[in-house]
């Protein structure tokens, strides 16, 4: 059930799902998630490139000013390779950090903050995403955030009705849940 829920939250698009027949497209049109919510975010495109200090840099200023007292507060959200695409960066500086990056020491899950910013690593964020920047093309486009945790909220109804049905042939319980939920960004 989390799982599924993280997927909707992050991944949810009425427009892009919309006419779907699988169980994974028939779930993800049913709400606006946080990924279609922040396309109207302060953004910044990497134009194909890798993830570097540089993206990172180019992101915090982005962000508008007012912001910045809260880089303590901050989150980098990426998907799990993503993280370790940043591991990978700082583990091949030939320095004490990188020394720490490669054994995962001295850090926040294990992943070396950027610029003092923590990573929080999110499994549903996608990085098969296909993305076009003027004539180019990608097909393993990823996107991340940086934000404050409170920044996401999650509206959800009191009532939440679970059935359990036992399906013989397949030996196996199967719960369906019915939830009235939604979610958005505080602060685009």
């Amino acid at each position: 059930i989390a799982d599924d829920l993280e997927l909707l939250r992050i991944q949810g698009n009425p427009t892009t799902y919309a006419s779907t027949a699988t169980r994974t497209g028939r779930l993800l049109r049913v709400l606006e998630g946080w990924g279609s919510l922040s396309d109207s975010a302060h953004l910044v495109d990497a134009a194909g490139a890798g993830l570097s200090r540089n993206l990172l840099s180019r992101a915090l200023r982005a962000l508008p000013a007012r912001y910045m007292g809260s880089r303590t507060k901050m989150r980098w959200w990426a998907a799990p390779a993503v993280c370790q695409d940043w591991v990978d960066s700082v583990a091949g500086r030939l320095t004490a950090a990188g020394d720490a990056a490669l054994l995962g020491q001295g850090m926040y899950n294990g992943i070396p903050a950027g610029f003092g910013v923590p990573w929080e690593e999110v499994p549903h964020l996608p990085i098969t995403e296909t993305y076009t920047s003027g004539s180019d093309t990608y097909t393993d486009a990823s996107f991340m955030w940086l934000a404050v945790p409170t920044n996401f909220i999650i509206i959800m109804q009191r009532k939440i009705e679970v059935y359990w049905e036992f399906i013989p042939r397949r030996d196996a319980w199967e719960a369906t849940i019915y939830t009235r939920q939604d979610v958005m960004i505080e602060n685009v």
